[in-house]
């Protein structure tokens, strides 16, 4: 999976506290909880795509 892991672990973190919030009965910060997961997740990977287009651009084959 290309993601910029520092971003990552924190929509991972927030994808964990979603399944908690729901079952204490808070469906708002369960779903401002999942939507922040999901954001993060994309910001990751877009993060991700462009440090390997970067270094894949700069790097010379000899």
């Amino acid at each position: 999976m290309f993601c910029f892991w520092p971003i990552g672990m924190i929509a991972l973190a927030c994808s964990c506290s979603v399944t908690n919030r729901w079952m204490q009965g808070d469906l708002e910060g369960a779903k401002r909880a999942g939507l922040m997961a999901r954001n993060l997740a994309l910001l990751a990977y877009l993060c991700g795509m462009i440090i390997i287009i970067c270094v894949l651009a700069t790097y010379d084959d000899y």
